[in-house]
């Protein structure tokens, strides 16, 4: 939906490279981003990165995670920040009152929910 609507989309994970490209292409997700980018132990200096390689303005910008870390590093970044919670995991890797603690712009439970933030 975002793609459709003209967003650029790039894929950042601490999972290994070759797994996130063999699920997004399992799932027929792979064309809709920029970049996929795995293997990312470093996500401030990797959002960094994405963001001059793709000419992204930081202002403009939504990082998405699931993990305190990701919050942080997408604040040291200077980009908006959004926590999801994947209401529908079997786990979660960590509970709201934890990931409330990075204080993330916006939190959400459904990837969905990202055209009404992004809508406002």
């Amino acid at each position: 939906m975002l793609h459709e609507r003209g967003f650029s989309l790039a894929l950042l994970s601490s999972h290994k490279q070759a797994n996130l490209e063999r699920e997004a292409a399992f799932l027929g997700i792979g064309g809709l981003f920029r970049e996929i980018n795995g293997s990312a132990l470093d996500k401030i200096e990797a959002i960094g990165g994405l963001l001059k390689r793709n000419n992204f303005a930081p202002e403009e910008t939504m990082f998405v995670g699931d993990m305190t870390h990701d919050i942080e590093a997408g604040k040291a970044a200077g980009v908006t920040t959004c926590a999801i919670l994947w209401e529908r995991a079997r786990y979660l890797y960590e509970p709201l009152t934890k990931i409330e603690l990075a204080r993330p712009d916006h939190i959400i439970t459904d990837i969905r929910s990202l055209m009404e933030i992004i809508q406002k």
